[in-house]
């Protein structure tokens, strides 16, 4: 009854061939604490700490773990890959962090629920990622592809969808368009003038994404400044002020 509950309902791969009553329960337990995610939780609280070595030793043995008893396209086993992105990306090592990240990409995409919280996030890294690796080109059509996708989910307030509108800006303010980052932040901060008081309030992201568009602003306006490309006569910058006046009134 067990074998058939568990092959019909936890989606997890254990093998239930084995003979011998103690292999089995050992199979049963190992697979219970991979699938629970109490070694994921820690190695997620080691990088936390600061603790890179010891939170990438624990995330590759749970990743191991899962891939043996979960199955390497399991949700619980890509979300590890994206983990241990996180891990090598801060320890600078961008190319094993974008390894890990691409996989994992690749098999929420598989899901085909381009609104999957997971897929999302893991496409996030992945274009932060090559952003970092001065792959701009590349990380542009994600942004694109994902932030509507992030407005849908969650809305234009929420910090996660802001932070993605960070990192977006930074892209662009990278390859040096000027039009589009000015287009995007004036869209940007007129949507954040529409947001609950509170929000604005609370929110330490709205404060970054306010002083970036003042940033470009000033940029703009200034002629020393070469590492933006306007078009001549560009009238989109009238409107990121008036979107920062607008929200600074609050």
């Amino acid at each position: 009854a067990t074998t058939e509950y568990l092959s019909q309902n936890s989606c997890m791969y254990i093998n239930f061939e084995c003979l011998s009553t103690k292999h089995f329960l050992a199979s049963l337990t190992n697979a219970f604490h991979f699938y629970a995610g109490s070694e994921a939780c820690l190695g997620d609280l080691q990088h936390l700490l600061g603790d890179v070595t010891g939170s990438l030793q624990t995330l590759s043995h749970c990743l191991q773990g899962r891939q043996q008893h979960l199955g390497e396209k399991h949700r619980l086993t890509l979300r590890t890959l994206v983990d241990l992105s996180a891990v090598y990306h801060d320890t600078g090592d961008l190319d094993s962090a974008f390894e890990f990240v691409a996989e994992a990409a690749q098999g929420f995409a598989a899901i085909g629920d381009k609104l999957d919280p997971d897929y999302l996030s893991a496409m996030m890294t992945k274009a932060i990622i090559l952003k970092d690796r001065k792959e701009y080109k590349l990380a542009q059509p994600i942004f694109q592809e994902i932030i509507p996708l992030f407005e849908k989910l969650w809305g234009e307030h929420d910090v996660r969808t802001l932070s993605c509108y960070t990192h977006a800006c930074h892209n662009l303010l990278s390859l040096g368009n000027g039009d589009a980052l000015v287009d995007f932040l004036s869209g940007v901060v007129n949507n954040l003038s529409q947001a609950p008081f509170y929000q604005a309030m609370l929110s330490q992201e709205w404060k970054e994404i306010i002083k970036f568009a003042n940033n470009v602003l000033a940029a703009q306006q200034s002629s020393s400044q070469r590492s933006l490309t306007f078009k001549p006569g560009f009238k989109a910058v009238e409107k990121l002020g008036a979107a920062i006046a607008g929200y600074e009134s609050l």
